[in-house]
């Protein structure tokens, strides 16, 4: 029940991206792309006593932050004049920060408090796959506009200090292991300018 696979987010970020490109003589054109996204992505989960006189109180909760996410995909696409559609497909990466706040009952009263946080850091690795498409509106500049969906596997985050309960069994450390898988699916729009044809 501290898991966090039923956790959504929705936000919006800011991301950098670098590619090269080649047009063939019939308009196919390959490449590489990468790129490097902020999220500032957070989500939290609680949980809570269920019986007892501390009830709907916090026995623990944890925090999900995942900053930032990276790709670098191999692009295939078609151009129809100023008009380019791709799809895209590779690696994605991102970095994962779990704390979890263990909590304890306060004596004489029926509330609980915070009384320690671990923190576990990871590095995901996973998939992406894209599709967009690209107007050219003058010879440096198009106007971009793609679909990226993200994936990775599960993942574990230790914390070995966690306790049995808030209540009387604080005392008891058992050790937490919680687990979830990350995905993501996004829509990006921007501007791109490419080197070397001129203006």
């Amino acid at each position: 029940n501290e898991a966090a696979n039923a956790l959504r987010d929705e936000a919006a970020g800011r991301a950098l991206l670098l590619g090269i490109r080649r047009r063939r003589d019939s308009g196919l054109i390959l490449g590489l792309e990468a790129d490097f996204a902020y999220l500032g992505h957070t989500a939290r989960n609680e949980n809570l006593i269920t019986s007892g006189p501390y009830t709907g109180q916090p026995s623990a909760t944890l925090r999900y932050e995942t900053p930032w996410l990276s790709t670098a995909r191999a692009v295939a696409g078609w151009s129809f004049g100023d008009l380019l559609v791709f799809a895209s497909g590779g690696a994605a990466f991102a970095t994962e920060k779990v704390t979890r706040t263990q909590y304890r009952a306060v004596g004489g009263t029926s509330v609980t408090e915070a009384a320690f946080s671990e923190t576990d850091r990871e590095t995901r690795v996973g998939y992406a796959l894209g599709a967009g498409m690209e107007w050219r509106f003058g010879k440096p500049w198009a106007l971009r506009a793609d679909y990226l969906h993200v994936r990775f596997p599960d993942q574990t985050f230790l914390f070995p200090d966690a306790r049995g309960g808030a209540q009387a069994s604080f005392t008891n450390v058992q050790g937490r292991i919680a687990t979830n898988d990350a995905h993501s699916n996004t829509v990006r729009i921007g501007l791109t300018y490419t080197f070397g044809i001129g203006h």
